[in-house]
C-alpha cells in the first residue's frame, strides 16, 4: 500500500475509530443541513458509520491530534450506489467531509490528491461521487479538478437532484497537457452554464 502524505489509513475495526469518524460527519453533516444542501442524515450514528465504511478504506486528515476530513474509498467496481459505479473501473468516493473550523487549511484538495492517487493505486481508471444538486460550490470545486458530470437524478417529491461526478485517472505526477488543460477548462466553463452552478 503507497504512503500517501498528509493523511492516514483509518482503523475502522476499532469502536473509538469509528466513534471520532461519527462525531466528524455529524458536524459536517449539520453545517450542510443548516444550509439546505444534504440529503444526509445530520444525526448519523456509530452503526451507520460502520455500515457504510464496511469492505471500504478510510483515510483521514488531522490537525493538531483532531479529524479535520475524512474520505471513503471503494475498491474498482465493488461499489452498488448506481450503474456508473458497478462499472469494474470506477472506484467511488464517498462521506468526504472537511469539519468547518478547518477549511481555510486546504484540506479539500490534500484529500482529493490523496483519493486520486489511492484509487489509481487499486487499479482504478475512473473515480466517482456523488454530491445533491444544492452543493453547487462543491460540485464547482470537482469540475475545477477536471472531473466531468455523468448523471442527474432528481429525487421524487424532492426540490433537489443527485448528481454523479467521475474523472479519468491518471499516474501520480503526470500533469495533461497544455492544450488539454484549456481544454478542460473551456467544458468546465459550459458545464457550469449548463447545470447553472452558481455559488
Amino acid at each position: 500500500m503507497g504512503r500517501i502524505k498528509g493523511v492516514r489509513l483509518l482503523d475502522t475495526t476499532s469502536p473509538d475509530s469509528i466513534r471520532q469518524l461519527t462525531d466528524l460527519l455529524n458536524v459536517v453533516y449539520k453545517d450542510r443541513a443548516g444550509k439546505g444542501a444534504d440529503y444526509l442524515p445530520a444525526e448519523q450514528n456509530e452503526e451507520t458509520t460502520r455500515r457504510r465504511t464496511e469492505g471500504r478504506e478510510v483515510w483521514v486528515a488531522q490537525f493538531g491530534g483532531l479529524l479535520a476530513g475524512t474520505f471513503t474509498l471503494s475498491s474498482p467496481g465493488t461499489s452498488r450506489e448506481s450503474q456508473w459505479f458497478r462499472q469494474a473501473t470506477v472506484s467511488e468516493v464517498s462521506q468526504l467531509a472537511v469539519h468547518p473550523n478547518f477549511r481555510m487549511l486546504g484540506i479539500f484538495p490534500i484529500l482529493m490528491d490523496a483519493a486520486e492517487q489511492r484509487a489509481y493505486e487499486l487499479g482504478a481508471v475512473e473515480i466517482a461521487g456523488i454530491a445533491v444538486s444544492r452543493q453547487k460550490k462543491l460540485i464547482n470545486a470537482y469540475l475545477l479538478r477536471g472531473h466531468r458530470i455523468v448523471d442527474c437524478k432528481w429525487q421524487k417529491n424532492a426540490s433537489f437532484g443527485i448528481v454523479i461526478f467521475s474523472k479519468t485517472l491518471r499516474p501520480p505526477g503526470v500533469r495533461p497537457s497544455f492544450l488539454h488543460f484549456c481544454f478542460r477548462k473551456l467544458k468546465y466553463f459550459r458545464r457550469f452554464i449548463r447545470y447553472r452552478l452558481l455559488s
